[in-house]
C-alpha cells in the first residue's frame, strides 16, 4: 500500500524468510541484517524479527553471531512463561516479566464448535523451588532441628525473627557432634567441620545467624 505509514515491520520467522540462505553462514546472516536494514531505511519502522533458541536455551539465538551482534534489543520468551531482556544496546535493561496465556473464545465455526484463540495476561514470578538438601547439608540440617526442638526459645528485638524460635550456636554444634558430622581427630577439626557445615547453609539461604544464635529461614508448612 503506497500510503502505508508503518510503525512496526514483523519478519515471522528469520529462518523462513532467508529463502536459501543459511542462518549459520556469517556472509548470509550479513546479506539478511542489510535486507533488515533496508526495509527499515525504506520505512521508517522498527524491525522486529522473529528468532528461535536452539536446544540449549541458555546459549541464545540459533545462527552466526553476527546476527545477535547486529541487534539493538533482544528479548527471550522462554519456555517457563518468562520475558527476559538479553541485550540493550543503549539503555538499562528492564526487570523480567512474567505471562500466562488465557483460553477466550473468538466466535463458532459453521459447525456450531467453539473456536478459541489465546491472550496474554501479566502473571506474578512463581516463587523459587528450594532444593532438598542432601550430605552433610542435611545433616546439618537435621540437627539444628533437633536442637531447636529441644532448645528453641523466641527472643525480641528487631534482629530476631518474631514468627519462629532461635536456638544458641553452641546448642547446634553439640548436636552435630551427636550427628557424627563433627567428630574429628581434634578439636580443631571438629570446630573446622561445625564452620564449615554452618557457612555453607547460610550460602544457600537455609539458615541465618545473629549474635550467638541461629535459626532456619523457612519453616516447615
Amino acid at each position: 500500500m503506497p500510503d502505508a505509514d508503518p510503525a512496526l515491520v514483523v519478519i515471522d520467522t528469520l529462518a523462513r524468510s532467508m529463502g536459501a540462505g543459511d542462518e549459520n553462514t556469517a556472509k548470509d546472516a550479513a546479506m539478511f541484517v542489510r535486507n533488515c536494514d533496508l526495509i527499515r531505511e525504506a520505512t521508517g519502522a522498527h524491525v522486529m524479527v522473529i528468532h528461535h533458541t536452539g536446544k540449549d536455551e541458555d546459549r541464545g539465538a540459533r545462527g552466526s553471531s553476527a546476527l545477535r551482534a547486529a541487534v539493538d534489543n533482544e528479548i527471550q520468551v522462554t519456555a517457563d512463561w518468562e520475558i527476559i531482556s538479553r541485550k540493550q544496546r543503549d539503555q538499562e535493561p528492564p526487570e523480567p516479566l512474567h505471562f500466562k496465556l488465557r483460553s477466550v473464545v473468538l466466535g463458532c465455526d459453521e459447525d456450531g464448535d467453539p473456536v478459541t484463540s489465546a491472550v496474554v495476561d501479566v502473571a506474578e514470578p512463581p516463587k523459587p523451588e528450594r532444593k532438598p538438601l542432601k550430605g552433610k547439608n542435611e545433616v546439618a540440617m537435621q540437627a539444628l532441628y533437633d536442637a531447636l526442638r529441644d532448645h528453641g526459645e523466641t527472643r525480641t528485638g528487631n534482629l530476631y525473627p518474631s514468627n519462629r524460635k532461635v536456638v544458641s550456636v553452641d546448642h547446634w554444634r553439640e548436636a552435630c557432634a551427636t550427628h557424627g558430622l563433627t567428630t574429628g581427630a581434634t578439636d580443631a577439626a571438629a570446630r573446622m567441620a561445625f564452620k564449615r557445615a554452618k557457612d555453607k547453609l547460610m550460602d544457600m539461604d537455609e539458615v541465618r545467624e545473629f549474635g550467638d544464635h541461629v535459626w532456619r529461614v523457612q519453616d516447615d508448612d
